[in-house]
């Protein structure tokens, strides 16, 4: 039986590849508003506005001990990145405007808002939401906890016992490492928890041989469903 390709596949980008200032505050570069931490203190940031009834866009939180509280014009901003620290950080999007956000170390807290969101937790046992749009969200180390919520995301668990939901629509859910430019597989042998949700899900699953010889799969299914089409693949 051939298998149907998942409709959804993020295109890359490294964060090597965008430029960025290492000094606590907010830049602007082309319309992208890059939010960046302080390395040592904790970050919490909320952005509201980007949308049709409000266009203005609004930071308000803490980078380390510097206070930030600025509005943008309307057209002025057309998608946000935030850059965490080694702390335990919170990034809150909530406007029209895709992101991209790194917590780095610590324990931390990413929400996507209502447009595309590639969110990395890093370090630290960490919570992703990608909220509306179609997300891709990497838990990297530790056991981390990753909704897709609306719109066809990519859940990639990392290294350690990780919980994903995916939420509305289709999605795909992988428990361990995953080098998206490559498209390369790699397990860590950790039991993740992975609940589909509404629409037809992939699960990609890992599999190692036991003592006994027997290929034993760690991974917890709480939804699957033939009949919506979710299915697994084995890497």
């Amino acid at each position: 039986m051939t298998r149907q390709k998942h409709s959804f596949r993020p295109a890359f980008e490294n964060l090597e590849d965008r430029s960025v200032p290492t000094a606590v505050g907010l830049y602007m570069n082309r319309g992208v508003l890059s939010i960046n931490g302080a390395t040592s203190g904790v970050n919490s940031i909320a952005v509201t506005g980007g949308n049709l009834n409000n266009p203005w866009v609004t930071v308000k939180g803490q980078l380390g001990s510097v206070r930030v509280n600025r509005t943008f014009g309307p057209g002025e901003v057309t998608s946000l990145q935030f850059i965490g620290g080694n702390m335990a950080d919170t990034f809150i999007n909530n406007t029209d405007l895709g992101s991209k956000a790194w917590g780095y170390g610590g324990n931390d807290k990413l929400f996507g808002g209502r447009a595309n969101d590639w969110l990395y937790g890093g370090n630290g046992v960490d919570r992703l939401n990608g909220m509306n749009g179609n997300d891709y969200l990497d838990g990297g180390a530790h056991s981390d906890w990753l909704y897709g919520d609306a719109g066809n995301d990519w859940l990639i668990g990392g290294t350690g016992g990780d919980y994903m939901e995916g939420g509305a629509d289709s999605d795909v859910l992988i428990g361990g490492s995953f080098d998206l430019p490559r498209m390369r597989y790699y397990q860590d042998k950790a039991a993740d928890n992975m609940l589909g949700g509404a629409g037809a899900d992939v699960f990609v699953a890992e599999w190692f041989v036991g003592t006994s010889g027997t290929r034993e799969n760690r991974e917890y299914f709480t939804d699957f469903s033939a009949a919506q089409g979710d299915r697994v693949d084995n890497p």
